[in-house]
């Protein structure tokens, strides 16, 4: 299989994910602060989608949605919830579903147009991601493999709050 095919295959799959996983959530539970030390499911899906816009950005040497769309207005914040940051003050957010949904839209046609531009060499190019010389194919990866690991999350909090996780 061409390695361009399957990544827009691992894509659809994430997407299909996502979109099960996130679909069912309301403006009810999406920043209800759960017992523990768990985010909210708003806070979670917002650092999910910044990241997505973050990696496709710096995979294309462009500067992500966050920014140039003026996403950081709309949502009231300088920066999403990122790795390593403390997240409580992202639970006094008012974010809405339909807010989240706009901007996971956005980026999604971002990632489509990025994936549209590659070619399966340019795979093997690095980019200075996490360490000085990322191969692109490992960025792409770990941009898929954080989207499920989110969805997951997410689902679990559903569950939860009474709902159901996952829709299989």
């Amino acid at each position: 299989m061409d390695a361009k095919k399957y990544l827009q295959s691992q894509l659809e799959g994430m997407w299909h994910l996502q979109k099960a996983t996130l679909d069912s959530v309301t403006d009810d539970i999406v920043m209800k602060v759960p017992e523990g030390t768990v985010s909210p499911i708003g806070v979670i899906w917002l650092h999910l989608v910044r990241s997505q816009d973050k990696f496709v950005a710096t995979l294309m040497g462009k500067e992500p949605l966050w920014l140039t769309e003026a996403w950081d207005q709309r949502f009231g914040v300088d920066k999403a919830p990122g790795k390593g940051m403390d997240w409580t003050a992202y639970q006094q957010l008012d974010m809405s579903v339909s807010l989240l949904q706009d901007y996971s839209q956005a980026v999604q046609m971002f990632v489509q147009q990025a994936v549209d531009s590659i070619d399966s060499d340019t795979l093997d190019e690095t980019i200075k991601m996490f360490t000085e010389s990322d191969p692109k194919a490992d960025v792409w990866v770990l941009l898929i493999g954080h989207t499920l690991l989110h969805c997951g999350e997410i689902a679990a909090l559903k569950g939860v709050f009474g709902g159901k996780g996952l829709p299989f």
